[in-house]
This record gives C-alpha cells, structure tokens and sequence, in this order.
C-alpha cells in the first residue's frame, strides 16, 4: 500500500519508540534520514511488518526528498495517513500519549527548554558551517513549502513563550 488508512496505538506507539531512539537530544524534531535508519535497524523485530510497511511508504513519499530535514512525530505520521486533517493526526497522537502517564508542570517545561536549546544549538551549527542562517532570500524568489515548514518548526521551538520574535 502507498499509505495507511489507519494504525492502531500499539502501532503509533511502535513507531513513537524508534522516533524517540532518533530524537537523540529530545527536541521532538529528528532528520527523516535518522529515523529510517531506526525503522531499518529495528525490522528485524517486527513481527507484524509496521517498520517494513512505514519504510515502503515513506521512500514512495515525497518525504524521500526531504531526508536531510527535520521533521516532527506528527509530520511523519501524517505523511503515512495522508487522508487524515492535521487535528486527526494531532489527535491520533494524542491518544498514544494519554495511555502514557503525564508529565509533572516542572518536567514539561524542562523539557521544552532542552527542546529550545537544541533547536539554537542547530541554529548555531548550521551558522558554525559557514552556511547563511537564516538563508538569505531575495525579495521575490519563492521558496519551498519543505523549507518553509522547517523554517517555521525551527521558529516555534524556539520562540518557546509564543511571542512571535525571538531576541
């Protein structure tokens, strides 16, 4: 199949643990390059096929293109569910959290700090290589939706108190 019509929470939550073995500095953002790595080196174990499956789906993807971007949980599950609305997949997601025990206020927002800090030190390394960050865009050249997406993930991570800039 190109995709799948719907996964279970044992198969979101079999795939969250190899986006976790990905995540290694748990920013909840990983390269879809590293992921795939940890479907491939897992496929062994599965039983039922699911890293195989995901594999398959997300090489026929467009997201094959995309393999040195960063990508959340939810952006690779909503490549592999495309008939389902972002509040879906949101939602899907959600669900395999619930069944999770929840995080205390002070473990959340130390977590969305290493997440913030992570996210500045990509920043600082892509800076660190030489390349332009933020890439220099001409006025009127059109870029990606992909860099677009990436852009903006980046943003939001780092502009943790939702005030719209960062200083």
């Amino acid at each position: 199949a190109s995709f799948f019509e719907s996964l279970t929470p044992m198969q979101v939550q079999k795939l969250h643990n190899q986006f976790a073995r990905a995540d290694a500095d748990k920013s909840g953002l990983v390269k879809l390059g590293d992921f795939v790595q940890k479907l491939h080196s897992a496929k062994a174990a599965d039983d039922e096929g699911l890293f195989e499956q995901t594999l398959g789906i997300l090489k026929r993807s467009n997201a094959s293109q995309r393999i040195t971007g960063f990508m959340s949980f939810n952006d690779i599950v909503a490549i592999l569910l495309p008939l389902c609305s972002a509040q879906r997949v949101g939602e899907i997601v959600d669900s395999m959290a619930a069944a999770k025990p929840q995080k205390t206020a002070s473990q959340a927002l130390l977590q969305s700090k290493i997440g913030s800090m992570a996210a500045l030190s990509r920043m600082s390394s892509l800076r660190d290589a030489e390349e332009e960050f933020p890439p220099e865009i001409p006025d009127g050249e059109e870029i990606s939706l992909d860099k677009l997406l990436e852009l903006h993930r980046l943003f939001d991570q780092v502009d943790a108190g939702g005030v719209g800039w960062i200083t």
